[in-house]
Parts: structure tokens; C-alpha cells; sequence
């Protein structure tokens, strides 16, 4: 009877051995199945990404074709308007300006404010979409280039050779110098487009003029007084750090769209502490003005085309631009039709 016992156990042991051995060679005959399955997989992942890449390059030659398509036809080049040098170039850097070209249509005022208007760059691409400038520009000689430039327009421009800050009165003006040659190569040719009331940060290799005394006034005494009209569609601001001091100035005003040049913190004129886009999001968003976009240049000397996002108060490291604040929602949409459009978002996420 044990015999009998001892030899069913045995007998089902070897069984259940059996079992196990055919169940690991089933196992492994499926591993090696998966494995083989997986080799194909990744080799038609590596085909699919080969040609995502080959239709990524496509549509980023199609996608250029078509950007300089529209900004070749914006304004035509005989335009009676006196243009800067390389308009096609001028217009793919400087996109916020065709953007407030766009806007025309879609805003009630053609009266528009240029704040640190330089020789007129901004101020004659504005004329041309149809918009009644008032320029402003402290710096003497600069200011003389200014005035030259459109004293030939019957109506329409008006330039002042003044600052425009919080409150009137009389403040310093310095021009950046850059004796450093390499550094000047980084540079826009015409440094007095970087002339300032702020004496901001500046790297190794640039330093400041002596400082000239140049009237500031208020945009509330502006308009007070009746130099400026109260129906103000457009307030474009180019301090060079000041920026926030011409807003604080505005009294009651309420302009459509206000665009402030912004540096981020990690911006070698900025030094964390001036340009800052936050504190002009702060004070606008305040002032009722609920939406912005944002077209920045990426951090580098090499040259990136602009890019934008919308409604966030933080800037992309090391980079430099303006912010667009719109008061109404609709005009705001358009806006971001016309970026959607025109120029390539911040996809990353990364700020």
C-alpha cells in the first residue's frame, strides 16, 4: 500500500514537472515572439520619425515661403512713406509693428503715441497703415533726424523733442557707448536707438555718455493741455528701460493697446532688476487691461525669428521684447489671430 502511495506521489510530481517545463518553453518560445515583434516596432518607429522629420523640414520651408510672402505684400515698396533700409528684413524683425499695422481696422482711433521714437522707423511704417502719429524723442540730434525725416508730411505726424515720464520736469539722458568692438558687432549699428532717461545695467565693454538735461512731461500734462487728443488708440513705448514710468504718467488715459518693450531678469541690461515684464503686467492688469501677447527674442547673438505666447506675466530667460496689452477682448483676438498666423508660438512650456 505505501509502495502503491509513494509511487502516485511520484508520479504526480513528475506531472506537475512536466507542466512547469512545458509552460517555461511556451514562455520562452512568447518572449522570444515579443522580442521579434519589437524589433519590428522600433524599426517602423524609426521609418515613421524619418519621415516626420522630412515633412517637419518641409512645412518649415513652406511655413517660411509663406511668411515672407505676406510680409513682402504688406506695404508695397514704393510706398510714398520714407522706409528703412531692407524692409522685408525690417518687417521679419519687428513684427509687433506689423501686427499694430493689422490692428488698424479693428480700432476706433487712428491716433497713435510713439514714445522713444528714435529717427522714426516705427512712426513711418504706422503712417503708412493709415495712423495719425505723435512722436516723441528727447535726444537733440536725434530729434533733428526725426523731424527731417517727415517734413515733407502735410498731416498726420506731429513730433516733440521731449521725454515722456511720471511727472513733468527735467531729467537726465545719456547715450550707451560701446568702445568694445567685438561687443559693438552684437549691437544695432545706430546705437542711439539705445539712448535712455534709466540708467540701466550694462555689460563689460559698454559704458555711459555724460548725461544731458532733456524736459520730461507726464502724458496726463500731455493731454491735459491739449497737445495730445483723448482719443488715443495706440501707445507704443521704447525707453530702454523707462517704460514703466511713462504708464504711471498716463493719469486716466485709456488707450486700446499699449505695447512696453520688456528685458527679462536674466537680460544683460536688465540685471534682474530693470525692464522687468512683470511689473508692467501688474500695474496694466490693474489698469483694466486683462489680455496680453507676447513677441520675444530668444537669448543668443545668433538670430532667431520672434515668437510669442499670451497672458502669462513671466518672460523666457535671457530674452528681450515687447508686451501687447489689449482693454478689449475682441481686439485682443484679432491680434492673436493675426500671431497665430504670422509667427511661431512658444510650444516648450519653458519659461
Amino acid at each position: 500500500m505505501r509502495q502503491l502511495m509513494s509511487n502516485g506521489i511520484v508520479e504526480r510530481i513528475k506531472s506537475v514537472k512536466d507542466h512547469i517545463l512545458s509552460s517555461l518553453e511556451t514562455l520562452k518560445s512568447g518572449q522570444e515572439d515579443i522580442r521579434s515583434r519589437q524589433a519590428d516596432l522600433r524599426s517602423q518607429i524609426d521609418v515613421l520619425n524619418a519621415q516626420m522629420h522630412d515633412l517637419a523640414r518641409e512645412a518649415k520651408t513652406i511655413e517660411q515661403q509663406h511668411h515672407e510672402q505676406i510680409f513682402g505684400e504688406l506695404v508695397p515698396a514704393s510706398d510714398r512713406f520714407s522706409y528703412p533700409d531692407g524692409l522685408e528684413d525690417y518687417r521679419r524683425s519687428n513684427p509687433e509693428v506689423a501686427l499694430l499695422q493689422y490692428l488698424r481696422s479693428y480700432l476706433p482711433s487712428p491716433n497713435a503715441i510713439d514714445i522713444g521714437a528714435n529717427v522714426g522707423d516705427v512712426s513711418a511704417m504706422l503712417l503708412s497703415a493709415g495712423y495719425r502719429v505723435f512722436a516723441f524723442e528727447p535726444m537733440p540730434e536725434t530729434f533733428e533726424r526725426l523731424r527731417e525725416r517727415f517734413e515733407q508730411v502735410q498731416s498726420g505726424f506731429k513730433s516733440f523733442p521731449i521725454a515722456v515720464g511720471a511727472k513733468d520736469g527735467v531729467t537726465s539722458f545719456y547715450a550707451l557707448e560701446v568702445p568694445d568692438q567685438e561687443l559693438s558687432k552684437t549691437m544695432e549699428p545706430d546705437l542711439s536707438v539705445y539712448s535712455t532717461t534709466v540708467k540701466h545695467a550694462v555689460p563689460e565693454g559698454m559704458n555711459y555718455s555724460e548725461p544731458i538735461d532733456v524736459t520730461v512731461r507726464s502724458l496726463k500734462s500731455l493731454h491735459g493741455s491739449g497737445e495730445l487728443p483723448a482719443d488715443i488708440s495706440i501707445l507704443k513705448i521704447d525707453t530702454e528701460g523707462g517704460d514703466l514710468e511713462v504708464i504711471r504718467g498716463m493719469g486716466t488715459a485709456k488707450y486700446a493697446v499699449i505695447v512696453s518693450e520688456f528685458w527679462d531678469a536674466e537680460h544683460y541690461f536688465s540685471n534682474g532688476e530693470f525692464g522687468l515684464m512683470q511689473d508692467t503686467v501688474a500695474h496694466l492688469r490693474a489698469r483694466g487691461y486683462n489680455w496680453h501677447i507676447v513677441i520675444y527674442r530668444p537669448a543668443g547673438t545668433a538670430y532667431v525669428e520672434p515668437r510669442f505666447y499670451c497672458n502669462l506675466d513671466q518672460s523666457v530667460r535671457g530674452s528681450w521684447g515687447n508686451a501687447i496689452f489689449f482693454r478689449d477682448y475682441d481686439v485682443f483676438k484679432e491680434a492673436l489671430k493675426w500671431c497665430s498666423s504670422m509667427l511661431r508660438a512658444n510650444s516648450s512650456f519653458r519659461i
